[in-house]
């Protein structure tokens, strides 16, 4: 299985679950949000996956589920105003991924259900307080891509030790950086 399907498969399960512990009408149409930092091309192949799944577990979009989308193509200073149009339509829950826009839809609402799947160091970046117990309204699952970049450097260091500087970049304005650098700087210490 590829990890983008895997992706699709757990979000698929953290929106059931939610949807499944309601005790609403059978009726009900159901509104799932989801909010993306990158772009809706990159990100199609995996939504459709999710959708796939959804309707194989009897939720058809257009007769019992709507999805409303909103990816902000890379712009992260996007993604408040994206997250708070979301909430605006009351959907039953979000699907959020990446850290930058999980961290939006946590500002964005204490209420509404949040899904997170392709997010890094939830418990560092302020979104869950631990992976055991999250808290408040985020669940989902996370990638390990923070505490990667330690072990990657470390690799590396293996590699070409003659090596006396090697540069790290990371992207200014994802939440994610700077547990990065955390990461790379005790990396670089041991």
């Amino acid at each position: 299985m590829r990890r983008r399907d895997l992706v699709g498969v757990f979000g698929g399960i953290g929106i059931l679950r939610l949807l499944a512990g309601t005790a609403e009408a059978a009726d009900k149409v159901w509104r799932v949000g989801f909010l993306d930092g990158g772009s809706e091309a990159v990100r199609r192949p995996s939504f459709d996956l999710f959708r796939r799944g959804m309707a194989e577990r009897g939720y058809i979009e257009g007769s019992n589920i709507v999805y409303e989308r909103r990816h902000a193509e890379g712009h992260f200073e996007r993604l408040p105003d994206l997250a708070r149009e979301l909430i605006a339509l009351s959907p039953d829950a979000l699907l959020v991924a990446t850290t930058p826009a999980a961290v939006a839809a946590k500002a964005a609402t204490k209420s509404v259900p949040i899904v997170i799947v392709s997010v890094a160091d939830p418990v560092g970046t302020g979104l869950v307080e631990s992976l055991a117990r999250p808290g408040g309204n985020i669940t989902g699952i996370t990638n390990i891509t923070a505490e990667l970049t330690g072990k990657r450097l470390q690799i590396l260091k293996e590699m070409v030790p003659a090596a006396t500087r090697i540069g790290v970049l990371v992207n200014p304005d994802d939440p994610n950086a700077a547990s990065q650098l955390r990461y790379a700087e005790a990396a670089r210490e041991s």
